[in-house]
């Protein structure tokens, strides 16, 4: 028994051993492959850390290390692996959480990442970097609230963290507080002794700028050009839109020379356009994009350009409405206008767009006396806006851009129509247009015909189609068939008709300041040669006003239920797209209650093919009015068998419209929606499609 005894006990020691020494081989390799980590060579120590899990599979700090590896080369569903075996090994240890957190961060699930940061916290209750990791996840959630809550704590934790400092700096930059901002990014400047994080001294710049401090802003610029020789990320390819803005900030505005700032910011814009991908930039970017036009408006003011400096401070806004020094310019500009329009003493001025022929006169020939008509419309304008168009003492409709249309009797011999228009100031002008029919066209040269085969112009094709199938608040269905049916208008487009790759966006899962961005870029770049094509497929939503009047919204991937202003208005839509140079903007949406976008007025004559083309439109197709559409859209359908089934050369988007609204009518039992849109620069012109 004592021998047993003996060999029993030298077993149970010599295992001991044996245990000691695997566990001194699992931490050499976990230290070799920690000396590979440190020194970047990362598939070197993902082997080192491979055998040490080999040789003890419960060895939690390898598969931490491993984990760290991964996440560094931004393999972060691996990350995620290791990450988790580690929680499965220690369940209590909050820094687990903590490095799980940021992989979900880097996957872009911002909830479960704030749901481990959660955990962490609450195991760890004076972990500062979890603080600080949750506040990235709310920014990127745009709870700028929560975000700041979190940078403070983390902050009071640790005061000397300058990420905190840095990332609390652009939270306040978001939210228009720029003085905060600037604080905080003296701050993080000032604990950069290493001078390893160039981000902290260029990121001043922005909120020194928006409160016009352009001198400062370039003092500081000078430090990070000799302080950081590695350059910063505004040296990289996808910021050198936002160098450009720099550049404006700290050398053009530095010696009041708007002119030069103002070819800067158009080269800014102009590179923000071609670099960045639709609807995939940064939070970063798009905010860069919007100091671009706050400031492209400021300049515009300064130059005496209050019309496009208007148009520079509202769609600023659209992509950020936490703008307050926007605001206040806005204010300032309508006083201005308020004064100027006081004073206004000029009568309106009136644009004729039909007929277009030598002193208002046209002849038609005798056999069309009888039952001939004529269609008549036209442009009025003036600064203080315009009370009435009569023609002939009776009173025409009139639409918010002066825009006015009728059809009228034509009588054998002269015909004269006297056109009146008063502003609201009081001011008039008249004009007389004059139709001679019969014998007495022969004192009068016919009128020139418009060639109806072809265009005169070759026109090119813009598009943006937009598709959201998945929304982050679960209280939004998900929808199955918008992606799907966006990519079947899209292949057909390209393939039947004259619009190509490069200049066809497609948006998947867009979020609001994405979709509202991208429409500004692509509205801001046409000239008049240019036509855009606008498809939305998602959900919408009808809201009624206090006023009993009905708005329609579109509701983009990160809407929040009944949140209002995380929906797309139509306020927002016409902001992007009201001062564009564009030729022709048709509008597609298939959506609920998408016939509420804008408001409803009547649709003009149809004409042939080279009059529709040879005026501006800006024009909504809806799937629907005031009512839901199902989730299988049959409206698509229509539309695509419509668009592939044409013939034609040259359709205007009315007549392809005319080819299926009865059948659609029929079998859906909803009503087609086309008509212009409200308040922009719509002269009764027509979309046309131009098949290759």
């Amino acid at each position: 028994m004592k021998h047993s005894l003996l060999v029993t006990v030298l077993i149970v020691y010599l295992s001991f051993l044996a245990g000691i020494v695997e566990a001194q081989t699992a931490l050499d390799y976990s230290d070799k492959g920690y000396k590979f980590y440190k020194e970047k060579q990362y598939e070197k120590a993902i082997k080192e850390f491979d055998k040490a899990i080999n040789i003890d599979p419960d060895y939690v700090y390898a598969y931490v290390s491993r984990g760290n590896t991964f996440f560094a080369l931004r393999e972060y569903d691996l990350a995620f692996e290791d990450y988790t075996d580690a929680i499965d090994i220690e369940p209590r240890n909050g820094i687990h959480y903590y490095n799980r957190g940021n992989t979900y961060n880097g996957l872009q699930m911002y909830d479960s990442a704030i749901a481990d940061y959660n955990k962490a916290i609450s195991l760890k209750p004076g972990y500062a970097f979890a603080y600080f990791a949750r506040g990235i996840s709310y920014g990127n959630l745009k709870d700028r609230d929560k975000a700041l809550q979190d940078y403070n704590k983390a902050i009071i934790l640790k005061p000397d963290m300058l990420n905190a400092y840095n990332s609390r700096g652009l939270n306040y930059v978001f939210r228009g507080e720029y003085d905060l901002a600037i604080n905080d990014f003296k701050k993080a400047i000032s604990l950069d002794e290493n001078k390893q994080l160039a981000y902290t001294i260029i990121n001043i710049i922005e909120p020194l700028a928006r409160l016009y401090r352009f001198s400062e802003a370039a003092g500081y610029y000078k430090e990070f050009r000799a302080s950081y020789p590695g350059g910063g990320y505004i040296d990289s390819k996808g910021w050198l839109f936002y160098k450009k803005f720099i550049e404006a900030v700290t050398q053009k505005l530095t010696m009041n020379d708007y002119a030069g700032a103002l070819v800067n910011l158009q080269e800014a814009e102009k590179l923000y356009t071609v670099q960045s991908k639709a609807g995939n930039e940064a939070d970063g970017q798009v905010r860069g994009f919007s100091s671009i036009l706050a400031l492209k408006g400021y300049v515009m003011e300064k130059l005496s350009n209050n019309d496009d400096a208007t148009h520079a401070y509202e769609q600023t806004l659209v992509i950020n409405p936490n703008q307050p020094d926007i605001e206040a310019s806005l204010k300032r500009l309508t006083k201005k206008t308020e004064a100027l329009v006081q004073d206004d003493k000029m009568p309106p001025q009136i644009n004729i767009l039909e007929p277009m022929v030598n002193k208002r006169s046209i002849s038609v020939e005798d056999d069309k006396v009888a039952s001939t008509s004529q269609r008549i419309r036209g442009v009025a304008i003036d600064k203080s806006g315009i009370r009435s168009v009569q023609m002939n003492n009776r009173l025409l409709k009139v639409e918010e851009n002066g825009y006015f249309d009728t059809v009228v009797n034509v009588n054998e011999g002269v015909n004269v129509f006297t056109i009146v228009v008063t502003d609201n100031n009081a001011n008039s002008v008249s004009e007389n247009v004059q139709i001679i029919t019969g014998k007495a066209t022969a004192a009068v040269a016919p009128a020139s015909q418009p060639d109806l085969k072809v265009l005169t112009t070759n026109p090119v094709y813009h598009a943006i189609l937009i598709a959201e199938n998945d929304y982050a608040d679960k209280n939004i269905p998900t929808l199955q068939a918008p992606v799907a049916d966006m990519y079947k208008i899209y292949n057909l487009l390209l393939k039947n008709y004259t619009f190509t790759p490069e200049n066809t966006d497609t948006l998947v899962n867009a979020t609001r300041a994405s979709i509202l961005e991208s429409l500004i870029k692509k509205a801001n770049a046409m000239n008049e040669n240019d036509n855009l094509f606008i498809f939305y497929a998602g959900h919408g939503e009808m809201v009624t006003q206090p006023d009993k009047t009905e708005e329609g919204f579109l509701v983009p991937t990160d809407a929040v239920k009944k949140k209002l202003s995380s929906y797309i208005s139509s306020d927002d839509l016409l902001r992007t797209i009201k001062y564009s140079k564009a030729k022709h903007i048709l509008f597609v949406a298939d959506a609920c209650f998408a016939g509420t976008l804008f408001r409803d007025i009547s649709s003009e004559a149809p004409m042939p093919v080279a009059d529709a083309y040879k005026d501006k439109s800006r024009k909504l197709l809806a799937s629907g009015n005031r009512t839901a559409v199902p989730d299988k859209s049959e409206f698509i359908e229509y539309l695509r068998l419509a668009l592939q089934e044409n013939r034609e050369r040259y359709i205007t988007a009315e007549q392809l419209i005319d080819s299926f609204k009865n059948q659609y009518k029929s079998n859906t039992h909803l009503q087609l929606q086309y008509f212009p849109i409200k308040n922009v620069e719509d002269l009764g012109g027509q979309f046309v499609f131009k098949r290759k």
